[in-house]
């Protein structure tokens, strides 16, 4: 096991001064199979697109804004679009509303990167208490046009998409926990997506073996049962990880 000071050397050598969560590294392709997103719709989050209006075309900004200089997606980026798809994707959030959330967001109160907030569901009992931006712009911009029963369905998928993103002490995101399919325990973490650990790709959460090398391993001709007793893991990592692999494919 390496420690603390080992991987911050590691992270220099790879990246030098560059944040790892900033560091230009999944095409959209990649990163939509991780996120499980159709590549379109990505491609239209972090390039934007044309659309048809009646007396013409008009241009969509992107939501997500990639490295500079680079066509190629962060893992900020990969946690923004992670959390973009629980409201987006899931209920079809009026994309007015999003927009005009990012915008305000940016010009009024210097919030670059709304969708990378931890406090996007920060709630107050009291309406004296203070409410994070976060939850502030969600409310009046995300949400101000659902039912009462569609907020509550709307809160639940954004905190199980928010509660697999890790976070340092600052409430940055760390690590993410991709959903591994749509029919598997949403509490299931067997897998984990690091910009510290072997490039930012998927790895197992409990050893870091990354999920390619195990579907390498199994296509080649081994069975789950001989992986597991190998690395010393459970079968079911293992089915995990192919799974979630397979559903990315």
């Amino acid at each position: 096991m390496r420690t603390q000071r080992q991987i911050d050397r590691i992270k220099r050598r790879i990246y030098g001064d560059m944040d790892p969560r900033e560091a230009p590294v999944y095409s959209v392709g990649e990163a939509s199979r991780y996120l499980h997103l159709s590549w379109s719709t990505l491609s239209s989050w972090v390039r934007g697109r044309e659309y048809a209006v009646s007396d013409g075309k008009e241009w969509s900004e992107p939501l997500i804004t990639r490295p500079k200089g680079s066509s190629l997606l962060s893992f900020n980026n990969l946690v923004e679009a992670h959390v973009l798809k629980s409201l987006r994707t899931r209920h079809g959030i009026p994309m007015r509303g999003i927009r005009t959330a990012v915008e305000y967001a940016r010009e009024q109160h210097g919030i670059d990167r709304l969708f990378l907030r931890d406090d996007l569901l920060t709630v107050a009992d009291d309406p004296s208490d203070r409410r994070g931006p976060g939850a502030l712009f969600l409310e009046r911009y995300v949400l101000e046009e659902i039912s009462a029963r569609g907020q509550l369905v709307i809160r639940e998928a954004l905190k199980r998409h928010l509660e697999r993103v890790e976070r340092d002490v600052k409430g940055a995101p760390v690590r993410l926990y991709p959903f591994l399919h749509s029919y598997v325990d949403p509490s299931d973490r067997s897998v984990l997506i690091d910009p510290a650990v072997s490039f930012g790709r998927p790895v197992l959460s409990s050893r870091g073996i990354r999920v390619i090398t195990l579907v390498d391993r199994i296509e080649a001709g081994e069975t789950v049962r001989c992986l597991a007793a190998d690395y010393g893991i459970e079968e079911a990592e293992i089915t995990a990880a192919v799974e979630f692999y397979e559903q990315a494919a």
